[in-house]
């Protein structure tokens, strides 16, 4: 009687042996990729989840700047990079890819279930094989041309030349940042600092203008800093210009030791109110 029963029940217990205990593989140019469900984490203070997003190769569904991170992209540094750009709208696919717009081209709701790959940076979920992830700042978006970084303000993108620098003094830095450009620029007692093509630092304390360089550019300042993706350094002939604009007095210490500050008085060469008076260098 036992065996009996075991004889009729193997077929169903072979089949059920034969189930996937995972999602299938999903297939995008020759690469594969789990399906893994990850909880989101809290994104920027004004980032709202709009839902996943059908997206396609021709048209995109995000049209503007994009960029792809192989080990490190994330929600929030897709959202860093759109918003230093000046969009409001950030998607992530394909656990690697970022786009940007400040309108959705295509607003074909997906199940939020097929946004399923994992981010290349996080345990978070960048959407998936033409999936996005899509986020909208409803807050206060960046406007690129006027961001501040420390001391130095924004001056907007500027018109440049190989043959004709708006900026002539060239800095080489490894990694470039608009904050290592600066450094380097502030360090030479320079007032002017630009960024250009990614990875280039431009110094000068007057911007040179003749032949349609060292002008304000209404676009084409676009790629993104090589130590900083977030961050827009130019892009050809394009300078992302900075202007050191201190905004702090020099600090005056009331006591130093046994000294006490008198304030701050003038000073004349004859006669003088000091009877030694030394220079030191």
């Amino acid at each position: 009687m036992l065996l009996s029963t075991l004889a009729k029940l193997t077929p169903f217990l072979l089949a059920a042996s034969a189930l996937p205990l995972e999602h299938s593989v999903v297939k995008r140019d020759g690469q594969g990729s789990t399906t893994l469900a990850a909880r989101e984490p809290a994104s920027g203070a004004n980032w709202v989840k709009l839902g996943c997003y059908v997206d396609t190769v021709t048209p995109r569904t995000l049209t503007g700047p994009t960029i792809v991170s192989d080990a490190g992209m994330t929600n929030e540094y897709c959202q860093q990079f759109c918003d230093a750009r000046g969009y409001s709208i950030a998607g992530t696919e394909w656990s690697k890819e970022c786009f940007c717009d400040n309108a959705i081209s295509n607003s074909l709701l997906a199940d939020d279930a097929t946004c399923d790959m994992t981010c290349t940076g996080d345990a978070q979920t960048c959407g998936g094989s033409a999936r996005l992830t899509v986020w909208q700042n409803q807050g206060t978006v960046t406007d690129p041309n006027q961001v501040t970084v420390g001391d130095w303000a924004g001056q907007g993108c500027y018109t440049d030349s190989v043959i004709n620098r708006a900026l002539p003094t060239r800095k080489w830095i490894d990694g470039m940042t608009v904050e290592k450009c600066t450094a380097a620029c502030f360090a030479d007692d320079f007032k002017y600092a630009g960024l250009e093509y990614g990875n280039e630092c431009y110094c000068a304390n007057d911007i040179i203008t003749s032949a349609g360089v060292g002008v304000p550019a209404t676009d084409g300042c676009n790629m993104p800093c090589e130590g900083n993706a977030a961050q827009t350094c130019g892009s050809g002939d394009r300078l992302n210009l900075y202007l050191y604009t201190p905004t702090s007095a020099p600090v005056q210490i009331p006591s130093a030791g046994d000294w006490t500050l008198k304030g701050c008085y003038t000073l004349t060469i004859a006669p003088s109110p000091f009877a030694n008076m030394w220079t030191v260098e």
